[in-house]
């Protein structure tokens, strides 16, 4: 029998918004979600609405997020460097930072209930 990780532990597609529409071959980002450290570095800075529900990263919490989250695309016309993100239009990279820090926390609430 085989192995397999976890789920939210392995890297997944994800599809901006913006890409929804194109059904013949939409961009599609590979993420990972962050260690606790990496979350720290990505979440420092950020700002919180009343209810405590995050609202926006800091630009330095954007950078580490795609730096340590982003590990691969595929439709896109750039071959896959990390160091590439910053070629990514500004509204994808918001979209990609937020479901990086998404399934990171989405990780840690699952391990913190088992």
């Amino acid at each position: 029998m085989s192995l397999s990780p976890l789920k939210g532990l392995a890297p997944e597609w994800f599809t901006p918004s913006s890409q929804q529409d194109d059904e013949d071959s939409p961009a599609r980002f590979k993420l990972k979600p962050l260690n606790g450290v990496q979350l720290d570095q990505a979440l420092e800075g950020a700002t919180y609405n009343d209810k405590g529900d995050l609202v926006d990263l800091s630009a330095r919490g954007k950078v580490a997020a795609l730096r340590f989250g982003l590990v691969g695309w595929e439709n896109y016309d750039d071959k896959f460097k990390v160091a590439k993100f910053i070629n990514i239009p500004w509204q994808e990279r918001q979209e990609i930072a937020f479901e990086i820090i998404n399934i990171s926390v989405v990780q840690e609430d699952d391990e913190k209930n088992s």
